[in-house]
């Protein structure tokens, strides 16, 4: 597969829903459903860029089960076309990014080799 068109997490943008970013997930972890401990309610993590950056990600209930036997703590991956908004105001935040990516159902994750 030739490398596509990488777009660093610090030039990512809010109008613009077809990048493509390369990270690290340097810690991924699961959150279950307050009311049942069984259910997986999202799977969380803090992905890295070639430069250093971090930030925050989650994968969102319905589309748990497309990602979560593919990403892995530790290794790097392609991942376009992810969801990137702001963080809510007052939250609390995992990195000093401002913005937090999401998978969604357009999101497309390739394991680099």
């Amino acid at each position: 597969m030739a490398q596509p068109n990488v777009t660093l997490i610090a030039d990512l943008d809010v109008l613009k829903d077809d990048s493509t970013i390369k990270v690290r997930v340097i810690n991924l972890w699961n959150l279950f459903s307050f009311y049942n401990n069984d259910k997986l309610f999202s799977i969380e993590l803090i992905l890295i860029d070639e430069q250093g950056t971090k930030i925050q990600a989650n994968v969102t209930r319905k589309s748990i089960y497309r990602f979560k036997n593919i990403l892995k703590d530790g290794l790097t991956f392609y991942i376009k076309c992810p969801s990137f908004a702001s963080q809510r105001m007052g939250g609390f935040t995992l990195t000093w990014q401002d913005h937090k990516l999401s998978f969604v159902h357009e999101t497309v994750v390739t394991r680099v080799s």
